[in-house]
């Protein structure tokens, strides 16, 4: 009977300890980003920070910018497919929606300067999600924070 409570025990700190140490890489950049914005909303400090996705046709650069108490989004949409670019696309990045916006002769979409509030939902801060669609096609791609500066 000893025994079997120690054994009891021992699997239950095992299960306690591995359920402790299941906090991944995401959660803990979650927590870093988090901070950092909520460190300068009440200075004038700035925070950046990158966020990179892609798809089997479309790449996507985000910078989120926080500086003098404003939030900034600035973006580009990259068309990486190997068909001819389309000429138009429809898009959701963040809470940005465009539609029927054209691609320049290179296949992309630079956008800067779009101001926001509360462009970036911080309960899920590691991932922001983007959709696309063309030529009757569509694709979904999820940014995650390459950098944080």
């Amino acid at each position: 009977m000893l025994k079997y409570t120690i054994y009891t025990l021992l699997i239950s700190i095992l299960l306690i300890w591995t359920t402790a140490c299941e906090i991944n890489e995401n959660t803990i950049e979650e927590f870093e980003i988090e901070d950092k914005i909520d460190d300068t909303k009440n200075t004038n400090d700035s925070v950046r920070i990158i966020y990179q996705g892609e798809s089997d046709n479309w790449a996507i650069d985000l910078n989120y910018y926080y500086y003098d108490r404003t939030e900034n989004i600035e973006y580009t949409i990259r068309y990486v497919g190997t068909d001819i670019p389309p000429k138009t696309i429809d898009y959701k990045v963040a809470d940005i929606t465009s539609t029927g916006t054209p691609l320049n002769n290179n296949g992309f979409i630079q956008s800067k300067n779009n101001l926001c509030e509360d462009c970036i939902n911080k309960q899920n801060i590691s991932k922001i999600n983007a959709e696309i669609i063309w030529n009757g096609k569509e694709e979904s791609l999820i940014l995650q924070p390459k950098d944080l500066e």
